[in-house]
């Protein structure tokens, strides 16, 4: 399988999920799998190169926050993030 394929397919759920409210990477990786009736399994170390990829790109951008006693690493939307969404939906 080409490599640019499966990079591409990440990043575009991981747009697309975090598209609807800030995320962190666990509930990304389990919100995909809901999604996709468990037919795919975002793996972590497809989902931590994605989301650092897209912050260099400043489509994502981060935040850390505590929830449930644990700090916990949250992505969202940039403003290039809802623009590049919107193109790669097209």
């Amino acid at each position: 399988m080409d490599t640019r394929l499966l990079t591409g397919a990440v990043e575009m759920l991981t747009l697309e999920v975090v598209s609807h409210g800030p995320s962190y990477g666990y509930e990304i990786t389990q919100t995909v799998l809901a999604r996709s009736a468990g037919q795919f399994e975002l793996k972590e170390g497809s989902l931590y190169p994605a989301l650092h990829r897209l912050e260099r790109q400043k489509l994502l951008e981060s935040y850390w926050t505590e929830a449930e006693g644990r700090r916990r690493k949250y992505y969202k939307l940039t403003t290039a993030g809802r623009k590049a969404l919107a193109a790669r939906r097209k």
